[in-house]
């Protein structure tokens, strides 16, 4: 499995600077329904038909991977997010 992760745009939520990501899940360049994506060991969800996750992500380290049974997992994706960043 092949992971993509891009930055999406930046939202707030009760005061709180969140950036908005898209995880892509991908193998052999075709995108893996159901794949589960992993943030810093907890479970985000799943991805969609096209290979999709979105997700909002507080401020901080993130360690990304996806697994689905019958694939290798992808290799590990750190997302550093840094709040001052978002605020610009």
């Amino acid at each position: 499995l092949k992971l993509t992760v891009t930055k999406v745009k930046v939202v707030e939520e009760q005061g709180k600077v969140k950036q908005v990501t898209n995880i892509y899940v991908t193998a052999n360049g075709n995108p893996v329904e159901n794949a589960e994506v992993y943030a810093n060991g907890k479970l985000i969800g799943y991805t969609d038909s096209n290979g999709l996750l979105t997700y909002k992500f507080e401020p901080g380290v993130y360690v990304i991977v996806a697994k689905k049974t019958g694939y290798l997992p992808t290799a590990e994706f750190t997302l550093n997010i840094n709040e001052a960043e978002l605020k610009e």
